[in-house]
């Protein structure tokens, strides 16, 4: 398990299987993301394409739980909310769940991002891009009835 201390190294000795909690902040999860992505292709020999869609899958999971599932834009609104990203890494399969602490969402009842209104939207594509990079996207209510989960699964190709 690693637990988001920030003195730890997780390029170095990351694990295959574990979770970690992070404050709600943009960009709170880009080591992690470097670190998954270093274990999917040098330890487990993924190639750079399946590597790059996996991790920006997962990292636009975390994007949407600070912007939209941990709600508001002001760092006072989400003081002591929390996002839980849990993974396990293997050769043939990798999954990754990223929790947040809101309200949940109905998928839909997520706008198509390319359908004809959306196109010139400046935002708006990030569950388009994990379902266009991953074998599954599960949505579902976060630990004990609150908040949301997105779970993502992404199987190699060869």
């Amino acid at each position: 398990m690693v637990k988001g201390d920030p003195q730890m190294n997780l390029a170095e000795s990351f694990p295959r299987t574990g979770h970690q909690v992070f404050e709600s902040v943009a960009g709170a999860d880009s080591e992690l993301w470097t670190a998954v992505g270093g274990e999917l292709q040098r330890g487990l020999d993924w190639s750079e394409k399946e590597t790059q869609e996996f991790v920006d899958a997962g990292h636009e999971a975390f994007i949407n739980a600070v912007q939209h599932g941990n709600e508001g834009s002001a760092a006072e609104e989400k003081r002591g909310k929390k996002i839980t990203v849990t993974w396990n890494l293997g050769r043939k399969e990798a999954e990754v769940a990223v929790e947040d602490k809101g309200k949940g969402f109905n998928i839909s009842e997520v706008p198509d991002p390319i359908a004809q209104e959306n196109l010139l939207k400046g935002s708006g594509r990030g569950l388009f891009l994990m379902r266009k990079y991953c074998s599954e996207v599960n949505v579902s209510e976060g630990e004990g009835g609150k908040g949301c989960k997105v779970t993502l699964i992404k199987r190699r190709e060869s």
